[in-house]
């Protein structure tokens, strides 16, 4: 008995220090390299971090599911432009004129943008950066202090996003930049490239960078989805206060 008490302890110590090193690994690793939290990453972090606590097996239990189902998600919306090559320039802007009397995107560059990244470019760049990071936080903190709602919000997220898959496929809508390029609306600067390359992002190597991308799975917006949920629910369990916090 003692001998087996002895084993087991020392397996936890070998587990803890073996999520040491790598928690500490990976976090200089993107220091290093910065590149962008995909979900397959994200896991492989947060298994790291939580063999520090002896809990790995099951962080990769509650959110190893719905990493993978979100790779699935990204693999079907990469191939969503190709079952419907019918892109659609124009509905956009043509709501945008209706709602707002212009194109807030033009008008926003035309008031921002200077031909170089400013610091509120870095601010106003966070909240896409951390697209993948919002429903895994949430998630953690919901699962230690408000564990019954956990699968709930999981499921939410991945939902929104199944159903956004939907709307790319029937309705692939061409992103600004695009009908920029095509000559369907004035110019428009891809300011998004210019902050990455500021920032020395690259796509370092994981599953996510291998699936095609699907430029023109403009609408809706799944960041402004997941980030109207992360109100929702926040403001659901945890008070409006910590709500309006999210929201900011």
């Amino acid at each position: 008995m003692l001998k087996l008490t002895s084993v087991l302890k020392s397996r936890q110590s070998l587990s803890k220090l073996i999520g040491v090193v790598g928690t500490i690994a990976a976090i200089a690793v993107f220091i290093r390299e910065p590149s962008f939290p995909t979900p397959d990453k994200l896991i492989i972090f947060l298994a790291l971090v939580f063999m520090i606590f002896g809990r790995a097996l099951e962080a990769i239990r509650r959110f190893g599911l719905f990493v993978l189902l979100i790779l699935v998600y990204e693999s079907f919306r990469g191939i969503a432009d190709q079952l419907n090559s019918h892109i659609d320039y124009l509905t956009a802007p043509r709501v945008d004129q209706a709602v707002f009397g212009g194109l807030p995107t033009a008008g926003l560059q035309n008031w921002l943008w200077h031909g170089q990244v400013q610091w509120y470019d870095y601010v106003l760049y966070l909240p896409y950066f951390l697209h993948f990071v919002i429903p895994l936080g949430l998630g953690l903190l919901i699962w230690r202090n408000r564990d019954k709602h956990f699968w709930r919000v999981m499921n939410t997220f991945l939902i929104g996003a199944f159903l956004a898959f939907v709307t790319f496929l029937v309705f692939p809508a061409a992103p600004p930049w695009m009908a920029s390029n095509n000559g369907f609306i004035e110019p428009i600067t891809r300011v998004s490239s210019d902050v990455w390359s500021s920032l020395g992002i690259h796509d370092f190597p994981s599953v996510y960078q291998k699936i095609s991308p699907n430029p023109v799975a403009a609408i809706p917006s799944l960041h402004a989805i997941w980030a109207t949920l992360l109100v929702i629910f926040v403001w659901k369990l945890y008070g409006r206060r910590w709500a309006a916090v999210s929201d900011g």
